[in-house]
């Protein structure tokens, strides 16, 4: 039978409620515009936390599903337009030079340093935001 990473073997409750994940995902992919099936199936997939990968590919493949069903999590780092382009890094660069304009704003790194990850220096984005300030005042004044 089904086992969940070494765990003694599946209940049927376990198994019925992995072939109904299955069977919603499916329904989406047949249906993707489809919001209800959207809905059901991410909710089906939420009940999935926990279970071996493994485990559910081997209930999908019981389902008689023409598709082989695979849970894939993909995380990316991605250009955040409100998080703010004059925030700046440690390394003395702002925000928006770790992405690249050109290639849809893909997370490169800082263009001008070698650094690969923005991580804000809030002292550093103070004293950036003030003299902007205090720059946009003088101009104002003239």
């Amino acid at each position: 039978m089904f086992e969940d990473k070494g765990d003694p073997e599946l209940t049927g409750v376990q198994i019925q409620l992995l072939r109904q994940v299955v069977i919603s995902c499916r329904e989406f992919f047949e249906n993707p515009n489809n919001k209800a099936a959207r809905f059901k199936a991410t909710q089906a997939i939420e009940t999935l936390n926990g279970y071996d990968p493994e485990v559910i590919e081997a209930v999908a493949k019981e389902t008689d599903s023409p598709y082989l069903l695979k849970l894939v999590v993909h995380l990316e780092k991605a250009y955040r337009e409100d998080y703010g382009d004059d925030r700046v890094c440690v390394c003395g660069h702002p925000y928006h030079r770790h992405f690249d304009g050109y290639e849809d704003n893909a997370a490169v790194g800082c263009k001008y340093c070698r650094c690969s990850t923005f991580r804000e220096d809030p002292e550093a984005t103070r004293i950036d935001r003030e003299a902007r300030a205090k720059r946009a005042a003088e101009e104002g004044k003239e």
